[in-house]
């Protein structure tokens, strides 16, 4: 028994996402289920659902049971013209009914004809389309956001190894400039100016060190993933490959079938609104009966019971209904507004499809240009170091080619993240695969 709960036990530690390896993939599997904006949406569709179910149950035969009983402590009385019963009074007051009654009956009513809520219905199941392709809109925006907060990630882990790296370099530095000085061969002048740098470095090493956990911490709301836990991700190089640009084509947006759909539902609704002067026709039945007694013996003897029922119909003919034509009108601008709106939206998009165009040229020759500067103020850094270690000091020098590094690689990080959040944008704006 113990080996098994221990089998269990460990096949359920080996399950657990926080001790795991996360790629980009499984990041993205893993919003697609637990990010909460997108978990919202879809039960907005179960409700757009039952929406679709109410309306369509309009047409559905109604069905009631109705039961009622009495006990009359007292009987009420009728007046009747005494001449009726023979008698010389101008009024008799006659007891109606017994101390015991009750009655019951099944009554159907069935809405046979109603051409506005067969309209409605078509209008509730178009919304239940329109929320469908707002899950599909939702899904792709959370494709894009965490496929570009994975990807800032991997650059402020870069910037952080980076920071840990030129910190590591010059405590090397600085451990041979004390030696020296404790040799009497370097003043402290020099041992102050080497302090100084190192706590630059250390600076450098805490703010790439913070915004690495904010990186971490933004992928995690977009994923659903719990704050609180840590989260492993595979480190992968990020490429700067060249974009395949292709020509822009609405439908290919991301939104454009929700946004299709919400004029159809516009559409249906002006169409439903126009109906309300049609008339509605709808059948009915009943059939109950009704028993009286003065005693509980002879109340409950149903073989006595009057039976009663009937067979018929309503038809309900609107002559003035006065909210009726400005409804009509408000929808026929609605749908209006909604049609405008949508090739608006069409015309946005493409505006912004073409400068993001135009912005990953930019970048892309912005960055080649800084990747050279980070090269000569590596190679500064490195030529520096190997005069101090031959015994040639400059510390101002050092000082100034470190921050000349340091300014250097945070520019040529920021155009790299811009080039990549370009693309990315591009992908997601032609539903491409975000993947770079």
């Amino acid at each position: 028994m113990k080996k098994i709960l221990f089998s269990l036990f460990g096949i359920l530690l080996s399950t657990l996402p926080i001790h795991a390896q996360w790629d980009l993939n499984r990041c993205l599997d893993f919003a697609k289920a637990n990010n909460k904006a997108l978990l919202a949406q879809k039960q907005q569709l179960r409700v757009a659902d039952y929406e679709q179910k109410i309306a369509a149950a309009k047409f559905l035969p109604e069905v009631n049971l109705a039961i009622e009983s009495s006990y009359y402590w007292k009987i009420p009385v009728q007046s009747y013209p005494g001449e009726l019963f023979g008698l010389p009074a101008e009024r008799v007051a006659i007891a109606t009914g017994s101390k015991l009654s009750g009655n019951y009956d099944v009554h159907i009513n069935w809405n046979a004809v109603d051409m506005q809520s067969w309209q409605n219905s078509k209008l509730e199941k178009l919304k239940s389309q329109s929320v469908a392709y707002g899950i599909q809109s939702m899904e792709q925006l959370l494709l894009r956001n965490v496929t570009a907060a994975f990807y800032n990630i991997q650059i402020e882990r870069q910037n952080k190894d980076l920071s840990d790296k030129l910190l590591a370099k010059h405590l090397l530095i600085h451990q041979l400039l004390s030696k020296k000085f404790q040799e009497g061969l370097l003043d402290k002048i020099a041992i102050n100016q080497s302090t100084a740098i190192r706590r630059q470095y250390e600076k450098y090493q805490a703010e790439q060190e913070m915004a690495y956990q904010k990186a971490v911490l933004d992928l995690k709301y977009w994923m659903g993933f719990p704050l609180e836990e840590p989260l492993e991700l595979v480190a992968v190089s990020v490429n700067i490959a060249v974009l395949r640009i292709l020509d822009f084509k609405a439908e290919q947006l991301p939104d454009y079938q929700e946004k299709e759909a919400s004029i159809k539902v516009a559409q249906q609704r002006l169409q439903a609104s126009k109906y309300y002067r049609m008339p509605q026709l709808s059948l009915g039945s009943s059939f109950g009966q009704i028993g009286f007694g003065e005693q509980l013996s002879t109340f409950t003897n149903f073989s006595k019971w009057h039976s009663n029922g009937y067979v018929g119909f309503r038809l309900r003919i609107p002559l003035f209904a006065p909210g009726g034509a400005p409804t009509v009108k408000r929808n026929r601008a609605l749908y209006e507004q909604t049609t405008q709106e949508f090739v608006a939206y069409q015309d946005q998009e493409k505006k912004r499809y073409l400068q993001l165009q135009l912005d990953l040229k930019q970048t892309a020759t912005t960055l080649n240009a800084q990747e050279d500067l980070r090269k000569l103020a590596e190679e500064n850094l490195t030529l520096c170091n190997q005069k101090i270690e031959a015994g040639i000091m400059d510390m101002i020098q050092l000082q100034q080619i470190q921050q000349e590094l340091i300014k250097t690689v945070t520019a040529e990080n920021k155009v790299r993240l811009d080039y990549l959040k370009n693309q990315i944008e591009l992908n997601y704006l032609q539903n491409e695969t975000q993947k770079i």
